[in-house]
């Protein structure tokens, strides 16, 4: 019964029915996500590759012979082996390529001022740097050098390198404060006048971008099924030229095809008659590429075209963007260019330009130190999250950006999202009506591109409680919404009722335990207590690991013994019941280290600061 109805309703949409397909999706969604996620191991793929799914089976209809679930499952499974082919491949392809070429060129110039005196002035403030980042604010900034040449001059990583010019710029700004250069131009905003530039404004570079388009002898774009239709109204794996002869970039969600000779060629001719003669092309000296998409796009990715194409020293770069004064109904799916041949090289690599904007106030995502921090984001005006708990300055910050768009004015916020120690950070940009994000997983370098056309806060039930959820809506897929932050407000209000943590911590002596970590600087390290005195405030501290963290071992006066450690401040007796081990400043203390374990080897030690008496830090161990 579920089998016929399955295709009742699969076929009642190939009939024009929407809703029954939104019932299928429904149905199926959940289960096809966990299905593609054991296989490709990435829970945003496995959501990615599910859309593809869906998106292939709306627009190829199934064999008769075949049930529904079968058709969908083996979609699935075709297009999670694809991608993992593919990224193999690519890995493969790319290894050695990223060991041996330049970074793609970001030329940071000065901001155009008119006066001589103010371009002095920063490079007298560049002076003022620390040598480190001296050298490589200079190499970068002034003297235009790549990261990767910065790098290799200094003697230091890529990475590394990365890290300097993100501290030297934070530290550049300070200076320039103080300075009150902020006053020199009314262009530049908080004194930064080093703005980054993704396309070099040189005279050379523009030619040169001149050049390469010459290298483009034709092109056009289509709408037309005819990579996935061979003419009988389905497609089947065998016969789809998409799924089994084009490559899949997974960054733009696009296929494509680069073609060296006629027999290649012939196939797709075959399929889509618009175009060009087999014999209107010179293979000796040109080669194609075609490019395809069966994706919902971004708003700023419909009726794109191809802008560029040129080659460096591995990679045919093949640039996107969408046209001026776009068609918003534009539904191409198909795009083609014949092209000089010097520019075949042994990959592929498409790039879509988004919208520029510019916000001078903050480094781009893509230049982020790997170990940009909660403190960094906060002191950058991020609106900052830990373990979905607001910790920015401004608790309203969000909603004061949602107050803007409602106004319709342009504006931007920058999230910064600390999850379990996975970093995430969104740059949402709103302009004329639609939301831009741009996300980075800080760890993994992986990023993200959507647009959408509302954001709204909803309360969502968690239990007993509330979570605050901003969730964006009307992207481009449609079905449901997409959260940009969720905010377990809740949790404050449970511990108070519920946590016996909660009212244990607040209860807490702090003229023996210590609770204000922000400002707790000890006199010296000197020893100003006695061994005695130590274990007499130990002992407070052991009956208050036995009442609510670890009991082992802490009635075992007898195995106890003491010595001195130089240990850092932690939240052992502080941290409620959803919190980890947490340490302070990193600033380590001369301490009592006394212990106690049962004859198990399980126990307690408590730390009490040898100058100031007070316990500052905890650890039970054993099993």
């Amino acid at each position: 019964m579920e089998k016929d109805l399955d295709k009742k309703l699969y076929n009642d949409y190939l009939n024009g029915e929407k809703q029954a397909f939104e019932i299928l999706y429904k149905k199926y969604k959940s289960r096809i996500e966990y299905f593609i996620c054991n296989i490709v191991k990435d829970y945003h793929k496995a959501e990615d590759i599910t859309q593809e799914t869906f998106i292939y089976i709306m627009k190829n209809r199934m064999k008769e012979n075949s049930s529904f679930k079968y058709y969908i499952y083996m979609v699935a499974k075709s297009r999670s082996i694809n991608y993992i082919n593919t990224e193999k491949r690519r890995k493969e392809l790319m290894e050695g390529y990223f060991l041996n070429s330049s970074e793609k060129m970001e030329k940071d110039v000065l901001e155009l001022i008119e006066k001589e005196e103010t371009k002095k002035e920063v490079l007298d403030s560049i002076e003022l740097l620390d040598e480190k980042y001296k050298n490589a604010i200079y190499l970068v900034k002034i003297e235009e050098l790549s990261y990767e040449e910065t790098a290799r001059i200094l003697g230091q990583t890529l990475q590394n390198t990365k890290n300097l010019i993100h501290r030297g710029k934070k530290e550049l700004r300070k200076i320039l404060l103080k300075k009150g250069f902020d006053n020199m131009n009314k262009i530049v905003k908080l004194g930064i006048i080093i703005i980054c530039i993704t396309i070099s404004l040189t005279g050379i570079t523009f030619a040169g971008v001149t050049i390469y388009n010459t290298f483009i002898k034709k092109q056009d774009k289509m709408e037309t099924r005819g990579l996935f239709d061979d003419g009988r109204g389905y497609t089947d794996y065998e016969n789809d030229l998409m799924a089994n002869d084009m490559i899949w970039q997974s960054d733009v969600r696009l296929y494509y095809r680069a073609i060296t000779n006629s027999k290649d060629y012939e196939k797709y001719k075959l399929r889509i008659s618009a175009f060009p003669e087999v014999s209107d092309i010179n293979f000796d000296e040109n080669f194609v590429i075609i490019i395809a998409n069966e994706n919902f796009r971004d708003f700023d990715e419909i009726d794109m075209e191809i802008s560029n194409i040129y080659a460096d020293e591995t990679t045919t770069n093949v640039i996107m963007k969408q046209k001026e004064n776009a068609d918003m109904n534009d539904t191409t799916n198909v795009w083609y260019a014949i092209v000089d041949k010097s520019q075949l090289k042994d990959n592929v690599k498409i790039t879509i330009e988004h919208k520029n904007f510019s916000n001078d106030n903050f480094t781009k995502i893509s230049e982020l130190p790997s170990d940009y921090s909660v403190n960094d984001a906060i002191e950058d005006g991020c609106f900052t999250l830990k373990n979905n708990k607001i910790v920015s300055a401004n608790e309203n910050q969000l909603d004061e950006f949602m107050e803007e768009t409602k106004k319709g004015e342009k504006c931007f916020i920058r999230i910064y999202s600390n999850y379990n120690e996975e970093v995430n950070i969104k740059d949402v940009n709103f302009e004329n009506g639609i939301y831009y994000t741009d996300e980075i997983v800080l760890d993994t370098g992986r990023k993200y591109h959507n647009t959408y056309k509302k954001l709204e806060k909803k309360e969502i039930k968690n239990g007993e409680y509330k979570d605050i959820e901003y969730v964006f809506l009307e992207g481009r897929n449609s079905n449901g919404g997409v959260p940009l932050v969720i905010i377990q407000n809740w949790l404050e209000e449970y511990k108070k009722e519920n946590d016996p943590y909660y009212k244990a911590v607040s209860n807490l002596d702090n003229t023996i335990f210590l609770t204000d970590f922000e400002n707790y600087v000890p006199n010296n390290n000197d020893i100003e207590i006695t061994e005695k005195k130590a274990k007499e405030i130990a002992q407070k501290g052991f009956e208050e690991s036995k009442i609510r963290i670890a009991r082992e071992g802490t009635d075992d006066i007898d195995s106890e013994t003491v010595k001195i450690e130089e240990v850092v401040a932690n939240n052992y007796f502080t941290r409620y019941y959803y919190q980890g081990n947490e340490f302070y400043n990193n600033i380590k203390r001369n301490c009592y280290a006394i212990q106690r374990q049962n004859d198990m080897g399980c126990g307690v030690t408590i730390y009490v600061d040898v100058s100031t008496g007070l316990i500052i830090a905890g650890r039970a161990f054993g099993d």
